[in-house]
């Protein structure tokens, strides 16, 4: 009983471990959002936003934010949190307002505003 007890354990443990990297970023991350996103603001600045398998991301605005971290993925609530801050607004929040294979278009938590991304082909992430 004791052996049993102890292989159910092990495979209950490496089950769950291969369920969490499968899941790096979040809850079910789209494949679609992996890659590289280049849009403009409102005031017409470059954004770059890059989602990587790993659960890392990259973001870029005009020439004063220019950072890498991680983010996490809210499939419930179509939201990525990452922990890359702007400049007095606070961490990088976006919700997906629409996500197909050439566009982005998420609303800026911190601004309530909504930016459109193109998706940059040439680049690849692994």
């Amino acid at each position: 009983m004791g052996l049993l007890s102890v292989l159910l354990f092990c495979f209950g443990s490496c089950s769950d471990d291969m369920d969490e990297n499968e899941n790096i970023g979040g809850n079910n991350v789209p494949e679609l959002l992996y890659g590289k996103w280049n849009g403009f603001d409102r005031r017409g600045q470059s954004l770059t936003f890059i989602v990587y398998k790993n659960g890392k991301c990259a973001y870029k605005r005009a020439s004063y934010v220019d950072e890498e971290g991680s983010y996490v993925y809210d499939a419930a609530e179509k939201k990525i949190t990452t922990t890359i801050r702007e400049i007095g607004a606070g961490p990088v929040v976006y919700i997906i307002e629409l996500l197909d294979a050439d566009n982005l278009v998420v609303k800026e938590a911190a601004y309530d505003t909504n930016i459109a991304y193109r998706k940059d082909h040439s680049f690849h992430v692994d």
